[in-house]
């Protein structure tokens, strides 16, 4: 039996009420784009590898694959919280389970945080194994009309850091 463990998450935050249904258009909306992405090799994310697989070989139309791609972004989503006029949910990715696409839970916090106001989210891992336990954190944020996510020291080092009088 091994012994670790690992989550990669991140929480967004919608200034509105976003009901399950608007969620899920707006992950089917997503859909199309990881299919896209997946089938011009742009990206490559475990979760769909047989998703195209199966389309290629016609076992499964375009259709079918958008709406199985719904269903499993939305399996990533975790804790949804509608309270106070705001909607709020985690996107979780866990090693040896069924959501363990850690590249596709990324995507899927990208495109969140892009349909949320807000101006960055941090990405955590965290995991431990018989050698030890550690995390990580990430900043997610725009920058020059696209997300970028950088590791946490950097991200500080680079916009906080007081410049060195000579």
């Amino acid at each position: 039996m091994s012994f670790n463990f690992s989550q990669e998450y991140t929480s967004i935050a919608f200034d509105r009420v976003v009901p399950e249904g608007q969620l899920r258009s707006m992950l089917a909306d997503h859909a199309i784009t990881l299919l896209d992405r997946q089938l011009s090799k742009s990206v490559c994310l475990d979760q769909l590898e047989d998703i195209v697989f199966y389309i290629e070989n016609g076992e499964i139309t375009k259709d079918q694959a958008l709406e199985q791609i719904t269903e499993i972004s939305r399996n990533f989503l975790r804790e949804i919280d509608h309270g106070n006029g705001s909607t709020s949910l985690m996107v979780l990715a866990e090693y040896d389970s069924e959501y363990y696409d850690m590249d596709m839970a990324k995507e899927i916090a990208k495109f969140l945080f892009a349909k949320s106001k807000q101006s960055h989210f941090i990405w955590r891992l965290a995991s431990f194994d018989k050698y030890g336990a550690y995390s990580h954190q990430w900043i997610g944020f725009w920058e020059d009309g696209k997300i970028e996510m950088v590791y946490a020291d950097d991200y500080v080092e680079k916009h906080f850091a007081l410049p060195v009088a000579a």
